[in-house]
């Protein structure tokens, strides 16, 4: 199971530098990323210090982690070489154990085989013995009781037939069949039974016998109880002897049982019993079979004794399996500092990694908005440049030709600023010399107490105004390529309006072709 649960864990192991190695690889691909990233950032930002410096400090990054990438996979390889080797050393170890746990196998199964023989004929024996020894003496027994009984049983029917005779003055029982009965219970058929037929037959012939009544019971009857006190007698003795009969009936027949087994033994041994040997003589039947029971005996001995070599061999296998489990403990202690060491610089690097990513995009966030503003300035800067007209001075078509660049920002910016100055300058000197409000100008708006404007009902009314009215037509002759018309009389708002009002323009002394209508052109 150690070295099972050893396999799992170098497939783990395995697997996990595989999964590292694929994830070194994307890192460095990352890196390159990175790399490729940096220098288009270092090029789009501009200055060549700030970009040399940046080069110069992302050349010494790399370097660094290149560096520690390479110590990472030396010691990647290092390792990886290491659980091949410890893994060629287990699968020796697992073939070794293999090939003597098999070994084992089959000494074990053997001698599990032999013992099970010689318990199971040391058994059969001991039983065939005991049988033996045991039906002997019940038979004995049974002979001996079977004879007392059945003289008894003659000496009763002996004396109730004279008593019998005495009394009644004839016989009752003829004699024939009083002896035909002695007989058969003194036949040694009835008395020992030797095999199953006659057995059976005898069976048959005492049920028979118990079925037919007696003789000389039916016969005749006297006033006193001497007859029934006599088959009383006859019953309880043809009972005993019947179950007596039948013990001995069960008794041959385990015999027999025990004689087969026995024929088995000795055909599964091979040896020949003799049953005709006198005991007595020193001659017994199981004389073969003793030295046959030696020879397994030492047969027994030699295998008890090679499964102590056996298992000292294994021992000393168990201490060798301990040794290198302890070996093998210890390296999988300098394995798991290594990953630790490894997992942490990846987890450095990998936090560096993060930080610089982030810091990436912190920078590109920032150039993005740094553009985006720079484009706003600038699209800002060119408005107001050609709002003010600066296009139109020397310098100004010289900057539009160029466009608006780092260097010459502060030129359109220093146009820009002469440009307000001029336009600041003429508007101080016109709200200075400017002398009467604006005629056009409508009346100031009045409010009521509540806050409310009051309507003004007076529509604003031009005023003629001879600085005015020469204005007017000094404006008209250089707008209006026409004969001159200065002196034509100004519109009155209020006749306008009705104009409009009415929808008659011809009322108001305007032509198609009058000012207006070259205007609107």
């Amino acid at each position: 199971m150690q070295l099972d649960a050893l396999h799992k864990a170098q497939i783990v192991y395995t697997k996990r530098i595989e999964h590292e190695r694929t994830r070194l690889h994307q890192i460095d691909k990352k890196v390159s990323r990175m790399r490729n990233t940096i220098v288009e950032f270092n090029k789009s930002v501009g200055g060549e210090f700030v970009r040399r410096e940046r080069q110069i400090g992302a050349q010494r990054q790399s370097t660094r982690l290149e560096s520690q990438l390479q110590t990472v996979k030396e010691k990647h390889d290092k390792l990886q070489h290491k659980i091949k080797l410890l893994a060629i050393e287990i699968n020796n170890k697992r073939r070794e154990k293999m090939q003597h746990q098999r070994v084992h196998q089959k000494i074990e199964h053997k001698l599990a085989k032999r013992r099970q023989v010689l318990s199971r004929l040391n058994k059969e024996l001991q039983e065939k013995d005991e049988e033996r020894e045991q039906t002997g003496r019940q038979c004995e027994s049974l002979k001996g009781e079977i004879l007392e009984e059945m003289e008894q049983f003659n000496e009763k029917v002996s004396t109730t037939h004279n008593s019998i005779v005495a009394a009644t003055g004839h016989c009752g029982l003829t004699a024939a069949s009083s002896m035909q009965t002695i007989q058969t219970y003194q036949s040694p058929s009835r008395r020992f039974p030797h095999s199953a037929g006659s057995v059976l037959s005898n069976s048959s012939t005492s049920a028979a016998a118990a079925k037919a009544p007696p003789s000389f019971i039916t016969e005749q009857r006297g006033p006193n109880n001497v007859e029934v006190d006599l088959q009383h007698e006859v019953n309880k003795a043809y009972w005993v002897v019947a179950k007596t009969r039948m013990d001995l009936t069960k008794q041959i027949e385990r015999k027999e049982e025990l004689y087969n087994a026995f024929e088995k033994i000795c055909s599964e041994t091979g040896v020949h019993v003799d049953h005709s040997a006198d005991i007595p003589n020193g001659k017994h039947p199981l004389e073969q079979l003793v030295p046959l029971l030696l020879k397994s005996e030492e047969e027994n001995y030699l295998i008890f004794r090679t499964i102590n070599e056996l298992n000292q061999e294994l021992e000393a296998l168990e201490l060798e399996k301990v040794q290198l489990e302890n070996d093998l403990k210890a390296r999988e202690a300098a394995n798991v500092e290594r990953l630790v060491a490894e997992e942490k610089i990846k987890a450095e690097l990998g936090s560096r990694l993060e930080h610089s990513t982030a810091t990436e995009k912190t920078h590109e966030d920032l150039h993005k908005t740094n553009e985006t503003d720079l484009m706003r300035a600038s699209d800002a800067i060119t408005a107001l440049f050609h709002k003010l007209g600066c296009e139109e001075l020397p310098n100004g078509e010289a900057l539009v030709s160029t466009g608006l660049t780092e260097r010459n920002v502060q030129q359109f910016l220093g146009l820009i600023e002469d440009q307000i100055v001029e336009l600041l300058q003429i508007d101080t000197h016109m709200n200075s010399t400017r002398t009467a409000d604006d005629p056009t100008r409508p009346i100031t708006p009045k409010f009521n107490k509540d806050g409310k404007r009051l309507p003004a009902l007076v529509l604003p009314d031009l005023q003629h105004h001879s600085a005015m009215d020469a204005s007017l037509s000094g404006l008209d002759d250089a707008t209006d390529d026409g004969p001159d018309d200065g002196q034509t009389a100004p519109i009155d708002p209020s006749k306008w309006m009705q104009t409009l009002k009415a929808g008659d323009a011809s009322l108001a002394g305007l032509t198609p072709t009058g000012r207006l209508s070259r205007s609107r052109k």
